[in-house]
């Protein structure tokens, strides 16, 4: 078992059940930021310091691996470590997924974004429990024949109060006890690095289209 942790905040699971039952219709596009002004590294850059979490949600909502990925990057402070990074995410059927980070950001932001044909939904970690997760009925109407952006009223989804890390530690005791496999296990992990060693061999080589090889 690996400690991806926002795998088991109520908030995230919640969203991913929406997604699961259909809720957001077919996903086309996911997008996860993490940004802060801070918590500088000199032994890593901000792609291995704040996206494998993101990673691993992105590929939960995908329910699957990446066709191919694309990551850009920009060194500021210091040669060779990147400060901000943009990761783009293909996938089989058509959906797109984006993953930003940034240790240069004046706003801190952890934000989760899922869009639908039925609804969009956006998990947004900054805000107060009662108002992290919000759905948008918001649709794209094709009636006369072209794209016309149809907004709804947002709707705040209630989620039970839980301490992510508690939780992840109350999982990990119930599957040594039980002997059941952990949520994020060993295969969860592998396609998460995955994911990170095509966005980093993406950028050492000029920003090209990488294939994930887990191994």
């Amino acid at each position: 078992m690996v400690g991806h942790l926002l795998q088991y905040h109520p908030v995230f699971q919640k969203l991913l059940a929406m997604v699961q039952a259909g809720d957001l219709g077919k996903v086309s596009y996911v997008s996860s930021s993490r940004l802060n002004f801070g918590l500088l590294r000199t032994e890593e850059n901000v792609l291995w310091s704040f996206a494998p979490h993101d990673v691993s949600m992105v590929l939960g909502v995908a329910g699957q691996t990446p066709l191919r990925v694309l990551a850009t990057q920009a060194t500021i402070l210091q040669p060779g470590i990147p400060d901000i990074t943009t990761v783009q995410l293909e996938f089989d059927g058509g959906l797109t997924a984006e993953i930003r980070s940034s240790w240069l950001n004046p706003e801190k932001e952890q934000k989760l974004i899922v869009v639908g044909d039925k609804g969009m939904a956006v998990f947004s970690d900054r805000e107060k429990w009662a108002d992290k997760l919000k759905f948008y009925p918001n649709i794209v109407d094709w009636s006369s024949g072209r794209p016309k952006a149809a907004a709804g009223q947002a709707v705040t989804i209630a989620v039970e109060e839980g301490e992510p890390l508690k939780l992840e530690m109350a999982h990990f005791i119930d599957c040594i006890r039980t002997r059941a496999q952990p949520r994020t296990d060993a295969t969860e992990a592998i396609q998460v690095l995955a994911v990170l060693q095509a966005a980093q061999r993406s950028m050492d080589n000029g920003s090209i289209w990488c294939q994930p090889e887990a191994k």
